[in-house]
């Protein structure tokens, strides 16, 4: 007589195959988040006879997930000794950083089905398994023997959970744990999830130390001028106001990466190209903490270059304007009539206004009442023609035929 879960495991593979024939959705005993996967998985074309992944051997062994797992996947690997699981840690984007295997069969199966350090498991690349559908649906899962898409993988059983930032609550990675088929199958979820609560927990010690220095590096900078600074952490953003009124959040990216790209050099200069077109000299250094890295403090200069100031040639009264109050000068405006002090306002409006002086066709999108008219208007203005500006709706009747006559 079959056991309940053999018999299962059956019912399962047969409605595999029927879906995999003719599409029919299959029968009722198949959990909807495994065929939720199974549905994107066939969709994909992922194969199901043979594993075909991307490998990566070149990766940070010094990230702060790997770092924060190690202790955790140190103290499993002692228990799991002579068993017949593994644990393993990928990253945010399904990519395996770290693998402990309890006994060297499944050792074994797991390097012929590439489920190793450097390959990835993401779900687009594997169909239905743990770790990617862990990734694709940011919960814990557990996918059982003959729930996975690929046959290559149906002699094992996985649970997986992602592994949340806790401060920022983004996904850093994911916890695994496989193992082969057999009775110890309900209990994998608990594993997980109490290892993943481990790794999470050392991650916000990171956190709290890399933040820490974050803070203290920026209050000595801060405390003697009032030129722009700017700290950035994965997880903090620190800027003074004089930066912040000149910032994006894709500023912030831009000069990030930026940063990454000196690490330890001390005291690096280069300039880099912001949104809008505006330049920055960036004076970078890296902050350290207890714990590793921290981040970058960054002094800026924001300089002015030759494509971003007026062109001599406009005619009077076209060009940028200054806004006053009570008197003095407060700033420049890059489109006549426009005023505000949001820097993605003003980045929008510096492009805006290079392309109506180069006379650019230039396409603006945005929700209703975000001031695409004011800008087109301004734009137009800036041009110095004679004529008001015509407005289409482009869902009108005739509107295609609009400006052809």
């Amino acid at each position: 007589m079959l056991s309940d879960s053999t018999a299962r495991d059956r019912n399962i593979a047969r409605a595999r195959l029927k879906f995999l024939e003719n599409a029919e959705l299959p029968a009722a005993i198949v959990p909807e988040g495994i065929l939720n996967s199974w549905q994107r998985s066939k969709y994909l074309g992922i194969g199901t006879d043979e594993v075909v992944v991307p490998y990566q051997p070149d990766f940070d062994r010094e990230s702060r997930l790997v770092r924060a797992a190690t202790p955790v996947l140190d103290r499993l690997e002692q228990a799991l000794t002579g068993s017949d699981a593994s644990v393993i840690v990928t990253d945010r984007n399904g990519w395996v950083r770290d693998r402990r295997v309890g006994e060297k069969r499944l050792s074994a199966h797991l390097d012929r089905v590439h489920l190793a350090p450097g390959f990835n498991y993401a779900e687009q690349f594997v169909g239905t398994n743990g770790i990617g559908v862990a990734l694709e649906e940011r919960r814990p899962n557990v996918v059982l023997g003959t729930e996975h898409f690929n046959e290559r993988l149906q002699g094992v059983s996985c649970a997986a959970a992602p592994i949340r930032n806790s401060v920022t609550g983004r996904v850093e990675g994911a916890m695994n744990l496989t193992c082969w088929n057999g009775p110890a199958r309900p209990l994998m979820a608990a594993l997980v999830q109490e290892a993943v609560e481990d790794i999470e927990r050392v991650m916000y010690e990171f956190s709290s130390a890399h933040q820490r220095a974050l803070l203290e590096a920026f209050q000595q900078v801060t405390h003697y001028g009032d030129r722009p600074v700017l700290c950035l952490g994965q997880d903090l953003v620190l800027a003074n106001t004089a930066a912040s009124a000149r910032l994006t959040g894709d500023d912030h990216r831009l000069l990030h990466e930026a940063a990454a790209e000196f690490g330890h050099a001390p005291r690096t200069r280069r300039e880099v190209r912001l949104t809008g077109g505006q330049h920055a000299m960036m004076r970078c250094r890296q902050v350290d903490s207890p714990a590793g890295a921290a981040g970058y403090l960054l002094e800026l200069a924001f300089t002015d270059h030759p494509a971003d100031r007026p062109d001599p040639r406009t005619r009077p009264g076209t060009g940028p304007r200054t806004r006053t109050e009570a008197g003095a000068a407060v700033g420049p405006w890059p489109l006549p009539g426009l005023v505000g002090t949001d820097p993605a306002w003003n980045a929008v409006s510096r492009t805006v206004s290079r392309c109506a002086r180069a006379r650019t066709p230039l396409l603006l999108h945005g929700e209703p009442g975000t001031g695409k008219a004011t800008l087109v208007r301004a734009a137009h203005a800036l041009t110095g023609a004679a004529s008001a500006p015509v407005v289409v709706d482009a869902a009108a009747p005739g509107a295609a035929d609009a400006g052809h006559d």
